[in-house]
């Protein structure tokens, strides 16, 4: 009786051993095969968004917040649903547009030694005013160490620069600057006074392209809108004329940029910069489009798979540039 319940138990252990382990191997199986799937429906959304953008320059040159490319838009499909969104990377500033050498006379922080890039640059690190102001001089030192990761020389550019020195007794751990082009805005987080704070809130307004880039209007965000000043103000726009130029927008889409000029706020600055000798820059400004970042998302039993990619069209075709599996929310 004792060895037959033995015989019994070892049987049950066994039994659950492997119901446990084949349950597992079903598990295991199943994740893949969802995740399979899960990829596959990227892929097909990625290729619904390069037609889409590739139909929309048949329609026409000029891109706005208003045209299909710009919404969001849900798939639903018999097992799975497909949900994608279009942002226009042109619509921020250029990191990579910092990269050229200023004048020698950086140091004294005047308008004139920097570049028309550099300059919005200036102003858009002072329009965080509500959760981390930064006041003209400490925006013109981050500027300046961003030049410094960007140019291809080790020469310290003004009073906030940093170049191999300075990096390499940073922290516990010594690095040196990249000194060429970001391929990614994320390194930002290596430059010297860029703290996580600053980094979170640049992020949505800032890209990493090729330089001579131009930047669309007619999608820029509040913040960079407010970018725009004469040639010897570094400081932002205030937050009035930036949102009169927003609203300005949403009442009529920018056909060229005699459009965005005409409006009354770059009007006023025309005259001001007029009267004081001065220049209203618009080098690199445009009203089209051609670098765009496609999120997608595909959710399968419940499972949810992500990818960013980022697409470049030209007349000819739409062709991935980058792609990044993971959640990007």
């Amino acid at each position: 009786m004792i060895l037959a319940l033995l015989i019994v138990a070892a049987v049950a252990a066994m039994a659950t051993f492997l119901n446990r382990d084949f349950d597992r191997s079903v598990r295991f199986a199943e994740n893949r095969l969802f995740s399979q799937q899960g990829n596959h429906l990227l892929a097909g959304g990625e290729a619904a968004a390069q037609f889409y953008l590739s139909e929309d320059l048949n329609d026409n040159t000029v891109d706005h917040l208003g045209e299909f490319w710009a919404q969001s838009y849900s798939f639903p499909l018999d097992i799975a649903v497909i949900n994608l969104q279009l942002e226009d990377m042109q619509g921020r500033l250029n990191i990579n547009e910092l990269q050229a050498k200023v004048s020698s006379e950086s140091r004294r922080g005047g308008a004139e030694n920097f570049t028309v890039p550099q300059r919005r640059f200036i102003r858009l690190l002072q329009t965080f005013d509500d959760v981390l102001p930064l006041d003209r001089n400490e925006a013109i030192e981050i500027t300046q160490a961003v030049i410094d990761w960007l140019d291809a020389d080790d020469d310290t550019t003004g009073f906030g620069g940093a170049e191999s020195i300075f990096y390499q007794t940073a922290g516990q751990t010594g690095y040196r600057p990249a000194n060429r082009e970001m391929t990614s805005t994320s390194e930002l987080r290596l430059v010297k006074g860029v703290t996580p704070e600053l980094y979170q809130l640049l992020e949505p307004l800032v890209c990493a392209l090729p330089i001579g880039t131009e930047l669309n209007v007619n999608t820029a965000p509040l913040a960079v809108l407010r970018t725009f000043n004469i040639g010897d103000q570094l400081t932002p726009l205030s937050l009035q004329d930036g949102e009169e130029l927003l609203n300005e927008r949403t009442e009529k889409t920018y056909d060229d940029i005699a459009d965005f000029l005409d409006t009354p706020i770059m009007a006023d600055l025309q005259a001001q910069a007029t009267r004081e000798g001065q220049v209203l820059s618009t080098d690199l400004l445009s009203v089209s489009t051609s670098y765009f970042m496609l999120r997608a998302q595909a959710v399968v039993a419940q499972r949810s798979s992500y990818s960013q990619s980022l697409l470049h069209r030209t007349p000819d075709t739409v062709r991935l540039i980058s792609r990044e599996l993971g959640n990007w929310q």
